[in-house]
């Protein structure tokens, strides 16, 4: 949200607390101020990845499948996290695809 969609980090930190069930306030504003290159290490350059962590973290997508059931209906793997890539009529694309993802997208 910070790089991409270039939202102040405060609404995404906000957004969080207001969703999270396991909600922690020094991890999660510290992260979101780390990213955003604000406070102590102020580098502008940080970026997370979303599709770099899912493949790192949930590479069968079992995570992601648990809380969109849609997703589950699909094979295991990086599908469940780039439906749109994989199922273009079934699933709508997101409103941005960075750079950043190039190298984790799977082929069409």
């Amino acid at each position: 949200m910070v790089n991409d969609l270039k939202v102040d980090w405060r609404l995404g930190a906000l957004w969080f607390e207001h969703c999270l069930i396991d909600y922690d306030v020094a991890s999660n504003w510290g992260n979101w101020r780390y990213i955003a290159g604000i406070g102590r290490d102020p580098r502008q350059d940080r970026y997370f990845n979303v599709l770099k962590q899912a493949s790192h973290y949930d590479p069968k997508g079992l995570y992601v499948a648990h809380w969109l059931k849609p997703l589950a209906n699909l094979p295991y793997g990086s599908k469940r996290h780039q439906p749109w890539r994989a199922y273009p009529l079934a699933f709508e694309a997101p409103c941005v695809e960075p750079k950043q993802w190039e190298r984790w997208l799977i082929p069409l």
